[in-house]
C-alpha cells in the first residue's frame, strides 16, 4: 500500500465527511495494517495494553485482599489474645526491646548450647518488632499498597508482553497462573518448614496468595496480547 494513497484518503474523508466512511474500506484497512506495522506503533499499543492491564489488576488485588483478610474468611488461620494477655505482651516489649527489627526467640547469637536446648524445649517466637507506633490502615498504607501491587503486576504484564508464542489466551492464563502458584508456595511455605511458624497462617496465606494470581492471570491474558 502507497503511503501517498493512505494519506490522500485521509485528506478525502476529512473533506467530505462521515457519510462515506465506508467508500474506501479495503484502502483503510490497508492504511491500518500500515500503521500497526510500524515499531513505534507495535510498542505504544503494548505499553497501553500493559499499563491498562496492570492498573485493573492492582485495583483488582486490592479488593480480593480487603476481602480476604478483612472478612472472616481469613480468621481460622489467626489466633487472638485477650485485653489483658494483650497489655501484658506490650508492656513486655517495650521493657525488653527498644531497637525496631526481626528477633527470634531463642537467639542463637550468643549462647549456642543454650539455644539449642532451649529449641528443643519451646515456646519458639519470631517477632517482628516496631518500637513506634503507627495508623492501622491509615490511607498512606493504602496507597503504599495500592502502587505496590501496580508494579508488580506492570513488571508481570512486561514480561508476559516478550512471550509472543502465548499467543492464545488460555496460553497466556495458564502461564501466568502456573507461575504465581509456584510463587506463592516458594515464598509462603517455606516459613513453617524453616522456622516452625505453625502451618494454618502460612497455608491461608498461600490460598490469599494463588487467589491474587488467578485473578491477575485472568485480567493480563486478556490485554497482554501478541502485536
Amino acid at each position: 500500500m502507497d503511503d501517498h494513497i493512505c494519506v490522500s484518503l485521509l485528506l478525502t474523508r476529512m473533506n467530505i465527511g462521515f457519510g462515506m466512511k465506508n467508500a474506501y474500506p479495503s484502502i483503510e484497512q490497508g492504511c491500518r495494517n500500515i500503521y500497526a506495522s510500524f515499531p513505534l506503533a507495535k510498542f505504544l499499543t503494548q505499553m497501553k495494553n500493559i499499563a491498562l492491564g496492570g492498573l485493573i489488576s492492582a485495583i483488582a488485588t486490592f479488593m480480593w485482599g480487603f476481602l480476604f483478610w478483612a472478612t472472616p474468611i481469613s480468621q481460622p488461620a489467626m489466633k487472638h489474645a485477650t485485653p489483658e494477655q494483650n497489655t501484658a505482651i506490650r508492656e513486655m516489649l517495650k521493657q525488653n526491646l527498644a531497637e525496631t527489627g526481626t528477633y527470634f526467640i531463642p537467639d542463637q547469637m550468643h549462647d549456642i548450647d543454650g539455644f539449642m536446648r532451649e529449641h528443643r524445649e519451646g515456646p519458639l517466637a519470631t517477632l517482628h518488632f516496631r518500637s513506634e507506633g503507627a495508623e492501622a490502615m491509615g490511607p498512606g498504607v493504602m496507597l503504599q499498597g495500592l502502587f505496590h501491587m501496580l508494579l508488580v503486576w506492570l513488571f508481570v504484564g512486561w514480561v508476559l508482553s516478550q512471550l509472543p508464542q502465548l499467543d492464545t489466551y488460555a496460553k497466556r492464563f495458564r502461564t501466568v497462573l502456573l507461575f504465581g502458584i509456584a510463587s506463592a508456595v516458594w515464598s509462603t511455605l517455606g516459613m513453617p518448614i524453616w522456622y516452625f511458624q505453625p502451618w494454618a497462617y502460612w497455608m491461608m496465606t498461600c490460598v490469599y496468595d494463588i487467589g491474587a494470581w488467578t485473578i491477575v492471570a485472568a485480567i493480563l491474558a486478556r490485554f497482554i496480547k501478541p502485536v
